[in-house]
This record gives C-alpha cells, structure tokens and sequence, in this order.
C-alpha cells in the first residue's frame, strides 16, 4: 500500500505554469479547528497532523470546543475527535522531509507567521480564476468576479471555506468524532462563521498578480481563528522549493 501511495506522490496533479507565494500571519486558538492554506508544509510530524501545532500559548492548555462540547461535566479526560485514517498516515510517512517544517520548541506568542512558496496551475473556467498548488493533495482556489473566494484545504479540519467579501457567513462542515473505540466513528455536523474583513484580488492578464484575504473564524461564541493572508502569483522562472516559516 504505502508503494502505491509513494507513486501517487511522485506523479503530478497538475503541470504547474506560475509560481505562488504565500504568507500569512494567524492566530489559533483552538486545537482541532483551523483553516490550513498551506497543506502538508503545515505539519511536522504525523503526530502534529492530528491537531493545530500552533495554537497560541495562552489557549494550548485550555480545553477545546469539541472537548467542552462533549464534556459532561465529570473530571475525565474528554473524548477527543478521531485521528486521521490509514491512508492519511501512509501519506504522511511517504513525504520528503522537505516539504514539513522542522520540530520547534512551543511558542509563547500570540500570532504565528508563515510563508511559502509553491509551483502552481493558474487558470479560468468563465467568470473565475482557478489556481491549484501544493504538495501530495494540492489546495484549490476559486475566485469568482473579485469578491469571492473558495478554498478547498484536503490537509484542513475545515477543508471546504467560502470568503465573500465584507460578508459574515453560516458554513457547515462535518468532523468524524470517536465517542467509542468500539463504535465506528460518527460525523458531527458543525456550524461555524466566516467574517471577511479584506477581500482584494488584483490580477492582469496574465493572470499575474495578488490576493489579499483578511478573516476570522467562529464557533458559537468561541474565535477559533483570526488570519491576515497575502498570495503573490507570478510567472513560473523556475521549479520553486516549498519552504515554510
């Protein structure tokens, strides 16, 4: 399995045309719900897969929304949400070291920045822009007459967002939850809003150019993430190296 998995990896998704340029500036506050624009180059490890490596230090030890929403109240340990799958774990093992960010030690702050690079497939399908980049299972990007965006994020907990801009939206999203190691796991379905406080997207037409992505998310009364994102697409010189800070 873990061979055919390997030969998945090494062929192509797409034939990359321009070159992305990501960064970003977030703050996480919870530990199994977050946006992530920068698929697999997120993690470190297998183990840091299973949930957000970077949530804010004053909110690291504190529990949940999944734990206090399935808390009953007693002194136990919650039950947590289901680890990823088979097939997530034989990824993860067939990845170059390369495209993951080396173990760090915990961080105090508050916001963690990021940046990146990726070769990309830029193109239109009508009145959107289509762009896909990443590593293993590549992020989608569809932006749609300026003053939407939707992502698809495979490496995300929320791996389906839509950004209108100026807009505060209701999404839904299912999460598997393990309540019983003996009872196979059940999805949960979650509501949770999408506040976009900057939404730009300048391209020319070479469909060259950038996006600007201000937002946060809730769930229920609770933040669950704030993010100020910049994506930079550029004509492709040469194979870029994803690298991530």
């Amino acid at each position: 399995m873990t061979d055919g998995i390997q030969s998945l990896i090494l062929q192509e998704a797409f034939v990359p045309n321009r070159k992305m340029m990501i960064s970003g500036e977030h703050i996480f506050t919870d530990k199994d719900l977050y946006t992530n624009f920068y698929g697999v180059s997120f993690f470190s490890t297998m183990q840091h897969a299973e949930r957000n490596p970077y949530v804010s230090g004053i909110y690291s030890m504190m529990p949940g929304i999944l734990e206090e929403f399935m808390g009953d109240g007693l002194p136990h340990m919650p039950q947590r949400p289901t680890p990823p799958g088979e097939m997530q774990y034989k990824t993860m093992k067939c990845v170059d070291k390369k495209f993951i960010l080396p173990p760090e030690r915990e961080s105090k702050t508050v916001s963690r920045k990021f940046s990146c690079s990726y070769g990309a497939s830029v193109g239109t399908d009508g009145n959107s822009v289509i762009v896909s980049y990443g590593t293993v299972l590549p992020n989608t990007l569809c932006i749609t007459d300026g003053d939407t965006l939707t992502a698809q994020m495979p490496f995300s907990p929320f791996s389906h967002v839509t950004f209108f801009k100026n807009q505060r939206t209701l999404q839904s999203a299912e999460f598997p939850i393990l309540r019983d190691p003996e009872i196979p796991p059940e999805d949960l379905l979650i509501d949770f809003c999408v506040t976009v406080k900057k939404l730009e997207c300048h391209l020319d037409c070479d469909l060259c150019g950038y996006i600007d992505l201000e937002y946060s998310l809730d769930v229920g009364a609770a933040q669950c993430e704030s993010a100020k994102m910049h994506f930079e697409i550029s004509l492709l010189a040469e194979d870029p190296e994803e690298s991530i800070q």
